[in-house]
């Protein structure tokens, strides 16, 4: 039980703090000076990325996290799971936002239902780039403040890299 516990302790470190949607999401975000890591030759279209966003995708794993699954469906849902080193898993699940209007698309994830009282308290705040049409990556801002531009750091649990899974 204590296990349980302390997981669930945990989980809330991974959720950042956050009133805002996609504040200045487009102000200055230049893609070709941001790109160190998955850079793309071509740039998904603000009109194909929803429909590209959709799907099932395999988180590539950090540190003591194994990898995960995310699943986007229907434009409006998403599930969340990831693995630690102990084989305990945890699965967010809740609608997302997905902002296409500036140069970095932006992306939020709510515990829940987005816009509900105390969903700022448990709403992830990202930046999503496509790497290809089957990967790409996503950097989460624990505090809450979206940058306009990617920053990862090595082993950083809230830089996501993701793959399409394939169907089988």
């Amino acid at each position: 039980m204590k296990k349980s516990i302390i997981f669930v302790m945990g989980l809330f470190i991974f959720l950042p703090v956050s009133s805002n949607f996609f504040p200045n999401a487009a102000q200055g975000a230049t893609l070709s000076a941001t790109l160190p890591l998955g850079q793309s030759s071509e740039k998904i279209s603000p009109e194909e990325a929803p429909s590209q966003l959709i799907g099932k995708w395999v988180i590539a794993p950090v540190n003591d996290l194994k990898p995960g699954e995310l699943i986007i469906k229907d434009g409006k849902y998403y599930s969340m799971t990831r693995w630690d080193d102990q084989g305990t898993g945890s699965t967010l699940t809740g609608e997302y936002k997905f902002d296409v209007s500036g140069e970095i698309y932006a992306i939020d994830f709510c515990l829940g239902e987005c816009g509900q009282p105390g969903s700022e308290w448990t709403t992830q705040v990202g930046i999503l780039r496509f790497v290809s049409e089957d990967e790409m990556e996503i950097q989460l801002f624990p505090d809450g403040k979206r940058l306009n531009q990617f920053t990862p750091k090595d082993n950083d649990h809230y830089f996501l890299r993701l793959t399409r899974k394939k169907t089988e």
